[in-house]
Parts: structure tokens; sequence; C-alpha cells
């Protein structure tokens, strides 16, 4: 009727026109509608329901649907190795309403499960970036061939990215020894193919989440944790801060494929998409260790660390236990309850 205000329900949509992502309003067909964990109705695109439960996640340590709030449990499934390049993020329901222990794995425990599940994609990925950039072997065979062609303020920088020193070395000779003895031919591959954006052979290396990994050094990796999750302003008593303390500081960037704790003079492939997917909702990074080993040598799956996987396998384990033991209390409490009956 004219002067009418109703509003359109998202989650009946008008079939005269298409139907629309409730987030970015974008037009989706029906094949393109996510199906939800839930019973909620409300039309979405992939990534704006990826975005709701990583900041979800993030503010409130479970990942929820934006409109009925019923927490979702997240699992990747990183396809077979002769597949595609890219996985699949899989929802379904939790069993309660996330608020109770049992309810829900920690949310260090989910981050753990997700990185397990990935990992193989990612190594994937680095491996097929390798054979790309052919490159990268060859400079891991004869870096100091690669070496000569850089300056000689070029190569006092690298060396002291490395937690090396220059001092009394004149040549530039010199210089090239003592980084491939500091660094090894397999890091200074990643740092010349970094420098030069690929070599000119392709895009940087891809995330498991389709992001871009760019390469940069423990300090600015450091610099953008504090500006990005920790709210430090940025300016100029950051830079000198990390100047003065980096090799003393402890760093909580944590490779997301050998499970180390990072140094912050260790340099770190880190995704772009910082942490705005579910699938690594506080970010994601593959320290230069793991990069020389999938890209430049190709080693296979054998070579992951399991750590991650036996932290969440306990996890779940011992909240299965703390389940059972309530369920057990709760059918002794019944039974006495009878026999005083």
């Amino acid at each position: 009727a004219a002067g009418s205000s109703a509003t359109r329900d998202p989650s009946r949509p008008d079939r005269r026109r298409p139907m629309e992502c409730a987030i970015c309003f974008d037009p989706l067909l029906e094949s393109e509608r996510l199906p939800l964990p839930c019973r909620c109705t409300v039309p979405y695109c992939l990534g704006c329901w990826d975005r709701a439960l990583a900041s979800s996640f993030n503010s409130a340590g479970h990942a929820r649907c934006p409109s009925c709030r019923r927490p979702v449990r997240v699992d990747f499934d990183p396809g077979d190795e002769d597949g595609p390049a890219r996985g699949r993020l899989i929802f379904s329901a939790e069993t309660g309403d996330g608020s109770s222990a049992e309810d829900a794995v920690s949310k260090e425990g989910v981050v753990n499960r997700l990185a397990e599940q990935a990992a193989p994609l990612m190594t994937r990925l680095l491996r097929r970036f390798g054979e790309r950039h052919s490159s990268l072997r060859a400079i891991a065979e004869a870096p100091s061939e690669a070496l000569r062609g850089r300056s000689i303020r070029e190569l006092k920088a690298w060396l002291k990215e490395v937690g090396g020193s220059d001092s009394g070395l004149l040549e530039k000779a010199d210089l090239i020894d003592a980084l491939i003895a500091k660094a090894g031919g397999g890091m200074i591959a990643s740092r010349v193919v970094a420098a030069t954006e690929g070599g000119g052979e392709g895009c940087p290396p891809l995330c498991v989440c389709g992001g871009a990994l760019e390469r940069l050094t423990g300090r600015a990796r450091m610099r953008q944790l504090l500006i990005e999750q920790h709210g430090v302003r940025e300016s100029a008593n950051i830079d000198a801060l990390l100047g003065h303390a980096a090799d003393r500081m402890p760093s909580s960037v944590i490779c997301d494929l050998c499970d180390t704790q990072l140094s912050p003079l260790q340099p770190v492939y880190t995704c772009a998409n910082g942490d705005a997917t579910i699938l690594h909702p506080t970010t994601y990074d593959v320290c230069e260790v793991c990069f020389v080993r999938y890209a430049v040598e190709g080693l296979g799956d054998e070579a992951l660390a399991t750590e991650r996987q036996l932290l969440y396998e306990e996890e779940e384990i011992e909240a299965q236990e703390e389940v059972e033991a309530q369920e057990s209390g709760g059918r002794g409490e019944a039974a006495r309850g009878a026999l005083e009956g």
C-alpha cells in the first residue's frame, strides 16, 4: 500500500529481485547462498559469514551465527595433495549453547585444531610456489652468485637482519661469506626472491585462506602486532623500543606450521588478511625455516610438527572426560534419590 513503511525481511527474499547477502547486500544466486549449520534462513555470502565468525571468535572466544548467536564449530578440509590448491571450511552446529566448559574447546584449542587441519594445504602451497620459482633452489645451491649483484649497503642490512655483525668486514666478498655462514643458502634464497617481489616469476606465496603471504622482518612483525592488536599508537617511539630491545623481548609470534615461538630477529611470512577469517582468527604466520623446508627444499608432510595435533587431541579428550564425569555424577545423584524414595 502507498505510504507503507514495512521493511523487507532478509530471510524471505523478494522473488522479483536477486537474493542479497544480509551483510554486504551483494546479489546472491541460490547456488551461492551459504547453507547454515543453525536454523537461520538469513542469506549470507561465504566471505561475510567467515568474517562474522572471526569477529565473534575474537570478541567472545567462540564463533557464533551473527543472526541467532548459536555457537558454530568450524573445521577445515585441506583437500588432496594432487587436487586444487585450495581447501574448504566446514561449519556444523555445536551441541551446547557455548556457555559452559563442556560446550566449547578453549580458544587456543580451536586455533590449534584449525592450524593442524590447514597445515597440509600450507605445505602443498609452499611446494607449488617453489616449483614455480625455480630460482629459489638455484640461489640456495649457489648463494654467492645471487649476492654479488647486491650493494654493500644491502648486504650489511641483511647481515644485521639475521643477527650478524659487519664489524671489520670491509670487502663485499667478506660480507657475502659472513651472510652465507650466518643464514645459509635457503634463507638467502627466501630473502632474494622476496626482495625482487617473487623474482619476476609471479605472485607471492599464498596463505591457506587465499590471501598473500608477505615476508616481514621479525621487528616489522612485532611492530605490526603492537599497533594492530595491542593498540599502541604508531610513532617513532615504537621503532626506538624495538631497536633497543628487540633481541631481548619475547615475541608473541608463533609459526602456524612448526608451532615454534619466534625470536623478534627471525623473519616471518604473515598473511595479509590478518585475523579477518575464522580459518586463522589470530592471524597466520609461517617462519622462514618452514618456508625453506617446503618451498626451497620441497620436503613432504612428514616434516610437519605434531605438537598442535597432540595439543588439541588432549584438550578434546579432557573435555570429553569432564562431560562423562558430570554425566556419571548426575546418574549417581539420581540413583541415590531413587533409593531414598
